[in-house]
């Protein structure tokens, strides 16, 4: 697994709280809650893909709003940036809406990756709604799900 496939798993357990909280604990306010988490690794992403060795910090960032109407999301950015000075900067940007009526929608970046000169590499981007019925939208380009990635990150 690969960082541009392993975000996905924790926002959708962050999804699910979604469908687990009650609305009625949130129909008297409109409410928001930020968190910011920092950790520091060996990055085995980097070692199996371009065989270097380096450490990383993963910076995530996310709040969640939920709405007087019933309406929730939850919009979460992560941030990889390596201590080698010649690996691209990783973002990850997504926010998931839960409607009253049962409707997903998923809108965002899975992988921006900012070349060390500060340029673009690659980006994702795109629409996901899964509606109640069990129906999929998708909508926007995502090169990186076919690409070699190491074309991306190594240097």
């Amino acid at each position: 697994m690969n960082r541009y496939t392993r975000w996905v798993p924790g926002f959708l357990a962050g999804v699910a709280l979604l469908v687990a909280l009650p609305s009625a604990t949130m129909a008297s306010n409109d409410t928001a809650e930020h968190t910011v988490e920092t950790s520091y690794f060996e990055d085995e992403f980097i070692l199996e893909l371009c065989g270097i060795s380096t450490f990383t910090t993963l910076t995530e960032r996310s709040t969640y709003i939920a709405l007087s109407d019933g309406t929730e999301m939850l919009h979460i950015v992560r941030t990889y940036v390596s201590d080698d000075p010649r690996l691209p900067i990783e973002k990850h940007a997504l926010t998931g809406i839960a409607s009253p009526d049962g409707d997903f929608a998923f809108i965002g970046k899975p992988i921006h990756l900012l070349a060390p000169d500060g340029g673009t590499k690659l980006v994702d981007a795109g629409l996901l709604v899964f509606d109640v019925n069990g129906d999929v939208t998708v909508r926007g380009p995502h090169p990186g799900m076919e690409a070699d990635l190491a074309e991306y990150y190594c240097p």
